[in-house]
């Protein structure tokens, strides 16, 4: 087995180079904060549903909380597959405090 395939199984979700290129920027406590979000919140994320053709980005909010940082999360999550998560983009406070309006945070699908 080789390392992507088991990163891939421990985590429950594949990610894109995009994503992981700006991850990689972080600072590590920043990067593990984002990583353990996703891995909490994965398995509770809305899936596309396949009558609808699936295969569309959805996207996911979060707060970086040591930082101040707002963010969202591109992802594909289809019945049966691996999410893959996609591109990481920075947001401004505003738009994150509409996503938690629109109950479309991380927090708001696995709680704290």
């Amino acid at each position: 087995m080789d390392l992507k395939q088991k990163f891939i199984e421990e985590n429950k979700f594949a990610v894109e180079e995009w994503f992981a290129n700006k991850v990689l920027l972080l600072s590590i406590d920043s990067r593990n904060e984002i990583i353990q979000d996703l891995s909490n919140a994965i398995e509770y994320l809305p899936t596309n549903p396949i009558e609808d053709g699936g295969l569309w980005e959805q996207k996911i909010y979060g707060v970086i909380k040591s930082e101040s940082i707002f963010y969202s999360i591109d992802y594909i999550k289809e019945e049966g597959e691996i999410p893959v998560i996609i591109d990481l983009v920075y947001v401004e406070a505003d738009e994150y405090l509409d996503a938690i309006l629109e109950k479309n945070t991380i927090k708001s699908y696995y709680g704290d």
